[in-house]
């Protein structure tokens, strides 16, 4: 008899952003390994399609993004007004708490009216996803009521990055994060390192599952290209920690004799992207491009000669496990992956396995790396990589708890 697991994540399609894609895809591949997967998410819009039946879906309030073409800023709407205060406070001075969210005061209460909704579906097991945090406020409050067992999943690091300056707060940020993952029996990240560092933070059994991709998406490999100038493309939306890795590349592009162009469709903010605009001002080899639909961006990516990835440089150490869900959806593509990042970072180990590029840091690392011959793709490697088999690990882990 199948079991049933109840995966909360605000992001799940039909929104085309990368955190709908995790559970987007794995959870219609679990029915083959015997669970039956119901949804607890957002209502939201957009071109992802929804690869489960809607009757499997609970949708409690509208996502934040849902229907913006370009986010304008990261945003503080949902703030209940006896914290107002504090949360002009948060944007002045960076005081930030990565364990408390403005969800937390939203969509949590939004989903505990809803209950009963929750209660029909009898959930054997639940896998509450972040960011943002408040999933696994969610995971830890239905794991009570329901008496059933939690797995906290994290694609991103919580506490354990916090950029505010102020020590205190941190550790209060740490002190919270570990209250409410202390219930859940196990956690399951994105990478190695990750998986790592929060087993002995948490203390905690920790499992890697991979973003991983579509397996089907295999035969993009075929694929060739053949562009006089060669194209460095990047879809998506620009997080503050990625902006000195842009940067660092069109510092490149502008000093190098090479024929490389970058092309850029930001989703945003708009911060960033004004950001990018005044490193531009150096070099005529960057197109920064408004958002297209996903067939456009599609087709985009499998003509491009080369597909970027940028990520913190950083030295912070929990950035050496960023493993973006950016990385799994190229890697099955044609165009060879350049991940401009720490040099120790995760993703190494994932393009070294599977040959599909490459991991540079500066100036020397990108001459380099033009420089070489295309790298011929680790299929049977690759094939490790695919939603189907992360699923399948996923689905091994969650019979161990029941």
């Amino acid at each position: 008899m199948a079991k049933k697991v109840l995966i909360i994540t605000y992001h799940f399609p039909p929104i085309n952003v990368i955190a709908s894609r995790r559970f987007g895809e794995m959870a219609p591949l679990m029915k083959q390994f015997d669970w039956e997967t119901y949804v607890l998410t957002t209502k939201s819009r957009g071109e992802l399609p929804v690869l489960i039946p809607e009757e499997d879906i609970i949708r409690i309030g509208a996502h934040c993004d849902s229907g913006k073409r370009l986010v304008k800023e990261e945003g503080f709407k949902d703030i209940p007004v006896f914290l107002k205060s504090i949360y002009s406070l948060y944007r002045k001075f960076n005081i930030r708490l990565e364990s408390i969210d403005r969800f937390v005061f939203s969509w949590r209460k939004e989903v505990l009216r809803n209950i009963d909704k929750i209660k029909e579906i009898s959930p054997d097991v639940i896998i509450a996803t972040t960011s943002p945090t408040v999933c696994l406020w969610l995971g830890r409050d239905l794991s009570k009521i329901l008496k059933i067992p939690w797995i906290a999943d994290f694609r991103d690091p919580c506490s354990l990055y916090n950029p505010c300056k102020f020590p205190f707060i941190k550790t209060i940020d740490r002190i919270i994060d570990k209250n409410i993952v202390k219930t859940a029996c196990l956690i399951t990240t994105i990478g190695p390192y990750l998986a790592e560092v929060m087993s002995r933070f948490y203390k905690k059994e920790a499992h890697v599952i991979f973003n991983g991709f579509k397996q089907e998406k295999l035969e993009f490999l075929q694929q060739r290209t053949e562009n006089k100038e060669k194209i460095v493309y990047y879809a998506g939306r620009f997080h503050p920690h990625r902006l000195t890795a842009v940067k660092l590349f069109i510092d490149w592009l502008a000093q190098t004799d090479q024929n490389i162009r970058l092309v850029i469709r930001s989703l945003g903010p708009e911060q960033a992207n004004q950001e990018i605009l005044s490193s531009m001002r150096k070099t005529d080899k960057v197109d920064l491009l408004e958002p297209a639909s996903a067939s456009q961006v599609l087709k985009e990516e499998k003509r491009a000669d080369f597909l970027a990835i940028f990520e913190d440089l950083s030295k912070d150490e929990v950035f050496k496990g960023t493993m973006t869900g950016k990385l799994f959806e190229y890697l099955p593509f044609s165009g060879t992956i350049l991940a401009v990042a720490r040099p120790d970072s995760d993703m190494n180990f994932v393009l070294k396995q599977t040959n599909r590029g490459e991991v540079v840091s500066n100036f020397k690392d990108l001459d380099a790396f033009f420089q070489k011959q295309k790298p011929v793709p680790n299929l049977e490697k690759l094939k490790t990589f695919t939603r189907e088999f992360q699923t399948q690990k996923l689905c091994t882990t969650l019979n161990k708890i029941i």
